[in-house]
């Protein structure tokens, strides 16, 4: 939406008229300062939603709780930032703290990943 409304570009329109998400999001790319890393970090980061669920089927929808639990620590997040006076020492403190159960979701995604990689390797 900030997209939109300060550079006008058409977002909304795009999605309304091809219903497709993935030109949408090369759109937005496109203006951020470094695409090609934005994208790389958007791929990356999408890998690791496949590896939070073992087993999921391509046309279902994630659990209504992990769901709440993403949107309220991206929820919570920006908010933590608005009310952190802007100090420096403040967002750093907030930033870390917001941050610690990402991270130990991070962690536990790539043991799982290594977990079905060496089981993946020792069957062949």
């Amino acid at each position: 939406m900030a997209q939109q409304m300060k550079r006008d570009v058409p977002i909304s329109e795009m999605i309304a008229n091809t219903g497709d998400y993935a030109e949408a999001i090369l759109c937005i790319s496109q203006t951020l300062p470094l695409p090609r890393i934005a994208l790389l970090l958007l791929a990356v980061t999408m890998v690791i939603s496949v590896y939070s669920y073992k087993k999921i089927k391509a046309d279902a929808e994630p659990d209504k709780r992990i769901k709440t639990f993403w949107a309220v620590v991206f929820i919570l997040f920006p908010i933590a930032l608005i009310f952190s006076e802007e100090s420096m020492y403040r967002l750093q403190s907030v930033s870390i703290i917001a941050a610690f159960p990402i991270g130990i979701v991070i962690v536990l995604i790539i043991i799982s990943f290594f977990k079905d990689a060496h089981r993946i390797l020792h069957e062949k």
